[in-house]
Parts: C-alpha cells; structure tokens; sequence
C-alpha cells in the first residue's frame, strides 16, 4: 500500500497547475513545537502544506511516516474538487532519497 494525501478544492485545477511548475521531491513531517506537513520542492524550497496543530493530526502525521517507510519511502499527493470525484486534476508519485 502506496501512503498519500488527497487534496479536496473547489480551486483544484489552478492548484494542479500551480503544482505542476514546481519541482516536487517529497512530503515531509516537522513534529515539535510547531508541527506541519511540509513539501519539498526543488533543492532549497520548502512549501507548508498543514499546520498540525491538534494531537489527532500529529498521530496521522506519525503514521503517515511510519507508512510512507514501510513503502520504502514511496508516497503520493493527489488533488480533486471534491471526495466524491472519480478523476484527478493532479497527482505525483514522490519517492524521499537519501544520498551518502
């Protein structure tokens, strides 16, 4: 099982078109005293997705990790207009490297 976030907006196809110009490396969680869901872009940029700022979205957060290892850091973003959507306005399949 590939872990994933799904975006739901009324705005999804600007916000795939936005994606879309970015160079998309990895989802990545900052657990601390300031919690967020976090992507990484190109080799400097950072773009805050989520703020995690209830217990129930840090234990996501944590699971969301633990998973995203379990494939072998593999994972998934996917944006829709809404849950009941049968198509993507976008979606990437990121895998996190480690070098050294």
């Amino acid at each position: 099982m590939v872990p994933g976030i799904l975006i739901f907006s009324e705005r999804a196809l600007p916000l795939a078109g936005w994606m879309s110009g970015l160079e998309l490396a990895y989802l990545d969680v900052q657990i601390g005293q300031i919690s967020q869901l976090l992507l990484e872009t190109g080799s400097n940029d950072t773009w805050i997705m989520a703020g995690l700022n209830k217990p129930e979205l840090k234990q996501e957060a944590e699971r969301f990790m633990a998973a995203r290892e379990q494939a072998n850091q593999v994972h998934f973003v996917a944006i829709q207009d809404n849950p009941e959507s049968e198509s993507f306005a976008g979606f990437w399949l990121m895998q996190k490297r480690t070098f050294g």
